[in-house]
């Protein structure tokens, strides 16, 4: 009887010491995916500064002078005509 239960509990201890190696696994593991998931939003961060950067108005009028663009004093727009879409009725 002695010798059931000692094997018993030496197959739980068993048991019980592979489940927790398992779970130390998977905590360490989700800890570097913190880490990677808050280096990757660090670098988004520092993408839509520079892209807010790029897209300023005087960067953009530096590119347009760069191509040979030339800036429009008045715009005029072409009339809308009449479309085969279905129009409201009141």
């Amino acid at each position: 009887m002695n010798i059931a239960v000692f094997f018993s509990f030496l197959i739980l201890t068993a048991i019980f010491l592979i489940e927790s190696n398992d779970l130390i696994k998977q905590t360490y593991a989700l800890g570097d995916y913190e880490k990677t998931f808050k280096d990757q939003q660090a670098l988004l961060k520092k993408m839509e500064i520079v892209t807010t950067e790029r897209t300023t108005l005087e960067n953009l009028e530096e590119a347009a002078k760069d191509f040979n663009l030339v800036t429009i004093d008045k715009m005029k727009y072409l009339p809308a005509e009449q479309t085969s879409v279905a129009l409201v009725k009141n």
